[in-house]
């Protein structure tokens, strides 16, 4: 009895320590979303899936969403990423990415209503908090040029020349 209560304890006092040292598996796959910047233009949500130690492809989505002088451009669409980690040898810390999408915008103005299909090609940078519960906090800032008919509809030039700000707060979970 003695022997078992000394194994058993044992393992504790391992299991313990290694929990203490940070051990851990990285994760490697990881949803996310970005609503806040439909304030400014353009929110994100996707999925990323790690193909190295520093890189990952994220397969995901973009909405559109600017109001101003009685012109409205909305829509959405969804395209693929490439996505680089510079300083860490997981998927977190600073991110530099590009993304390559498909959208269709839909443009309200003076009654008139056109509905087209536009090619996003955009970079971001920012930085990505990963917790041992698997929480993701990630602030980031971008550009996405949406190239195709300007403008959309009478009075939407200016709204489209303006259209593009990626800049918000990420937040997901990782597995």
């Amino acid at each position: 009895m003695k022997l078992f209560a000394a194994v058993a304890a044992a393992l504790v006092l391992v299991n313990t320590q290694l929990t203490a040292q940070g051990l851990r598996e990285v994760p490697q796959r990881f949803a996310l979303i970005q609503p806040a910047g439909l304030l400014v233009g353009i929110g994100t949500a996707g999925i990323e899936l790690g193909v190295g130690r520093r890189s990952s492809v994220e397969l995901g989505g973009i909405a559109v969403y600017s109001q101003e002088d009685g012109v409205r451009i909305s829509g959405g669409g969804g395209g693929v990423g490439f996505r680089y980690y510079p300083n860490s040898g997981e998927l977190s810390g600073t991110v530099v990415g590009v993304r390559l999408d498909v959208v269709s915008l839909n443009g309200e103005s003076f009654r008139i209503n056109r509905t087209e299909l536009y090619l996003g090609v955009g970079g971001f940078v920012g930085y990505r908090w990963l917790t041992r519960s698997g929480l993701v906090v990630e602030p980031v800032i971008g550009y996405e040029y949406l190239a195709g008919r300007r403008p959309l509809v009478p009075g939407a030039r200016i709204i489209q020349d303006d259209l593009g700000l990626i800049l918000g707060v990420g937040i997901g979970h990782s597995w």
